[in-house]
């Protein structure tokens, strides 16, 4: 019952849902590419179109530091990550996950700058 979830839990997932939004065409339409096994410590399912690249993490628990090198990205390309700029080349060479969602779950939106 929504109707009894504190007010930070709604707006938390009003967040979210907001944020699902700017990249649910990618997800829904991109290219698929599988960074490891379900069974890993770290696998991550990534999502590609020409503009965006989502890559949806689990981690572990005890899981190592996790880095990711995205396929999808357009050669030549900049991206934002959050508030930092990256170079398709640069992002492509590791992206670190930083588990800032959640601590066994992460996701890391790319998006295409120029």
């Amino acid at each position: 019952d929504l109707g009894t979830w504190p007010e930070a839990d709604l707006d938390r997932i009003a967040g979210l849902i907001e944020r699902y939004r700017g990249f649910r065409e990618t997800v829904h339409t991109g290219r698929v590419e599988f960074h490891g096994q379900p069974s890993d410590p770290v696998y991550a399912v990534e999502f590609g179109s020409p503009d965006q690249t989502v890559l949806l993490v689990h981690g572990r628990p005890g899981r190592p530091a996790a880095t990711l090198f995205p396929r999808t990205l357009v050669p030549g390309a900049d991206y934002r990550i959050g508030a930092r700029m990256v170079a398709a080349t640069e992002a492509a060479a590791g992206v670190t996950v930083e588990f800032g969602l959640a601590d066994d779950a992460d996701l890391l939106v790319l998006d295409r700058v120029r």
